[in-house]
Formats: C-alpha cells, sequence, structure tokens
C-alpha cells in the first residue's frame, strides 16, 4: 500500500482482499455468514459498525505481523501526561490500536461517532506508519 492509495476502512471488500480472503474466510473470521459478507459488500446492507471493528482489528494483526510494532500513538502524537491520564489507549497500553478504539483523547475526539472519528484517523500518523507501507 501507498500513501496515495491507502486502504479505505470502510470497504469491507478492499480489507478482505488486502488479507488475502475469499468470501467465506471472511465471514468465518468476522463470525457472520456468508450471505452477510456478500450483502456488505454488494451494499445491500452496511456492515455493522462491530463487524467493521472485528474487520479493523482482523486487518490490525495482519499488519502488525508484517511490520510489527510501531511507535505508540501518546509518542507520535506527543501528548501531554494530562491527555496521556486521560486516554484509554494510554491507560491499556495500546498506542498501536487508538485508531480502533473508543474513549481515546486524541484530538478530544472522545464521544464523537467512530466513522466520523475514523475519518480523522486516516489522516494520524499513528495509522498512517501501518497504511503507507
Amino acid at each position: 500500500m501507498c500513501k496515495a492509495c491507502p486502504i479505505r476502512l470502510d470497504d469491507l471488500r478492499e480489507i478482505r482482499k488486502t488479507l488475502g480472503l475469499s468470501q467465506a474466510g471472511m465471514a468465518r473470521a468476522l463470525d457472520v455468514s456468508l450471505r452477510a459478507v456478500q450483502s456488505y459488500e454488494q451494499g445491500w446492507r452496511k456492515a455493522p459498525i462491530n463487524v467493521l471493528r472485528m474487520a479493523w482489528l482482523i486487518l490490525f494483526c495482519h499488519w502488525r505481523k508484517t511490520l510489527g510494532p510501531q511507535k505508540p500513538c501518546w509518542e507520535v502524537n506527543r501528548c501531554d501526561e494530562q491527555t496521556r491520564q486521560a486516554c484509554f489507549a494510554y491507560s491499556h497500553n495500546s498506542g498501536d490500536l487508538c485508531w480502533i478504539m473508543g474513549g481515546t483523547e486524541c484530538k478530544k475526539l472522545a464521544g464523537i461517532d467512530c466513522m466520523e472519528r475514523i475519518g480523522h484517523c486516516r489522516q494520524c500518523p499513528v495509522l498512517l506508519q501501518y497504511l503507507e507501507k
């Protein structure tokens, strides 16, 4: 992947293809039916946020296996101590998962809709360190 064409995190088909999975394999990984994956990819139904989050987590595991651990978000974004202490990613030492988690304090995005937040995260160097590789 390159910066000019990063994967769309709202497109289950792109995630599945990046992982090299068939629709049946993706259905197994997400614990949903094959018909559900087909309907999400064809646009008949919108993938629920919990399904997208599971797909993101599987994608993250793929990236991490390929690239190894990256710098935590609080270092990349130079968060001050007060922000770190209030942040769920920091308190759970999950600074490379901030883009998938709720309860993070990055740019005061806590409490906004997940899809809106992921739009912001697509511009963040924490997620870009995976998308640009």
